[in-house]
């Protein structure tokens, strides 16, 4: 019997969807939706800067709650001050476009472009303009064809990461105030053709750079009808190249979860990866300070009570701060250990907990 829910990896889902085993092409990163009813696509950004602020910028088709709609198009802006003060913007528009060839979005005045190498992203609204350019440093991944199946109508949600790592340079103003600065950043792109709360209970996901190495880790927990199974995700790299992505080596373990106000949802104050091969063994153990996002998927308070009870959606999203350790240890070489006090990691939970 098949599994309830699964990530594609034989050769023929390969030359069905067209793809090359372990070789990211740069049409990838293009539009692979009709934008229309019964999709979603984003475009995904951020970048640790060096005043100290984390930014994320985020493209996107249309609200997430809103796959069975027509386009609706919007950009998002978010960035946390080290001073906790914040600043926002929701930028719609009618116009849209996307290339099928490559990263090439645009949403009225705002643009986000690039080519797996290179990229640029511009915002813009009455009182403020934004310009980021930035380039890969770690090599593009999917994790085999980035396409997951729920059930036997091959539900879909997909992930295509273009920029592991990468360097960027910001600059915006805010009327008189100009910023300029620089930091290391990520992009992804995600699509899919069915509501991923109907799909998808909960996920973490974690991003971190020490020295030489970039990791990348995620665990996604089906709704139960799709089956009990997490499906795990991993990336390693060093000084930009690959060095592993088995996810049947990688373990996540969490901490007993707290229970937090918003949506009532459970969170783990410390998680730990542990992946083993025959060559080393890696572990990325992440500790939770603050949650420096912690919102609603559905703002308004009346749409929200009336989702949950005739779809059953309670979605929340939490973006993490707090304290991070990596170790990796060859097997025929020396250990390393590196820290950090400014990991950040998410928590998405769309489903109740069980």
């Amino acid at each position: 019997m098949a599994p309830l829910s699964y990530l594609a990896t034989t050769e023929n889902d390969y030359e069905t969807l067209n793809l090359k085993k372990g070789v990211p092409e740069q049409w990838e990163d293009g539009m692979r939706t009709h934008g229309g009813k019964g999709t979603y696509e984003w475009w995904y950004f951020d970048t640790h800067l060096a005043d100290g602020s984390k930014m994320v910028i985020v493209f996107y088709t249309k609200a997430l709650t809103e796959v069975n709609k027509p386009t609706k198009a919007y950009a998002t802006l978010n960035i946390d001050y080290k001073d906790g003060t914040k600043l926002e913007r929701y930028l719609p528009s009618s116009v849209f476009s996307a290339s099928k060839t490559s990263c090439d979005v645009k949403i009225g005045a705002n643009t986000f472009k690039g080519d797996l190498k290179n990229y640029s992203i511009h915002l813009e609204d009455y009182d403020f303009k934004l310009d980021v350019e930035f380039n890969r440093v770690a090599e593009s991944w999917r994790p085999e064809t980035g396409h997951f199946y729920f059930g036997d109508k091959q539900n879909l949600f997909s992930w295509f990461v273009a920029v592991p790592k990468g360097n960027a340079t910001v600059t915006y103003s805010i009327g008189q105030y100009t910023v300029h600065t620089s930091g290391s950043c990520y992009h992804d792109h995600n699509w899919g053709n069915k509501g991923m709360h109907q799909l998808i209970n909960h996920w973490y996901w974690s991003r971190a750079e020490f020295g030489p190495y970039t990791v990348i880790a995620c665990q996604i927990v089906p709704e139960k009808k799709y089956g009990d199974i997490p499906i795990d995700l991993v990336y390693i790299a060093k000084e930009g190249k690959k060095l592993a992505d088995d996810p049947a080596k990688l373990k996540l373990h969490r901490s007993y979860p707290i229970k937090v106000t918003t949506g009532n949802k459970p969170i783990s104050n410390e998680l730990i990866f542990n992946y083993e091969n025959s060559e080393f063994n890696l572990s990325l153990q992440l500790t939770r300070k603050t949650n420096i996002i912690e919102t609603y998927l559905i703002q308004q308070d009346f749409q929200r009570k009336l989702a949950k009870i005739f779809l059953g959606f309670n979605g929340a999203y939490f973006r993490i701060a707090g304290d991070a350790k990596l170790e990796v240890n060859y097997k025929d070489g020396p250990s390393e250990t590196f820290e950090n006090d400014h990991a950040i990691w998410e928590l998405m939970y769309f489903g109740d907990p069980f």
